[in-house]
């Protein structure tokens, strides 16, 4: 038997999933352009600049719709870690298990 296993609530031994590596997003952002936009640089880069302008995080909120837009996945799968003050942020990208038992 594989040694990741361990006891449930329930008290019945369950196998231990692999967890998924997290995933970053780096993000170079513009505030206060005239227009918004989302350029795809590479693998996880993104250069987008959005109209709002950087004040108590109202760029930060934009720019985070933007990109969970883009990437096709809901606003709360995304969080900010670092950047909040900065023109290049990275963002985590939450990973959710499909696993249902």
């Amino acid at each position: 038997m594989s040694d990741r296993r361990f006891i449930s609530e329930a008290g019945r031994i369950a196998e231990a999933s692999p967890q998924p590596a997290a995933r970053f997003i780096r993000v170079r952002a513009t505030a206060g352009a005239r227009r918004e936009m989302v350029v795809c640089e590479g693998d996880d880069v993104f250069e987008i600049a959005v109209k709002e302008r950087a004040e108590q995080g109202r760029a930060n909120a934009r720019i985070r719709e933007l990109l969970a837009g883009h990437l096709g996945i809901a606003v709360s799968d995304l969080r900010l870690v670092s950047g909040a003050h900065r023109p290049v942020k990275r963002f985590l990208v939450a990973v959710r298990s499909t696993d249902h038992r």
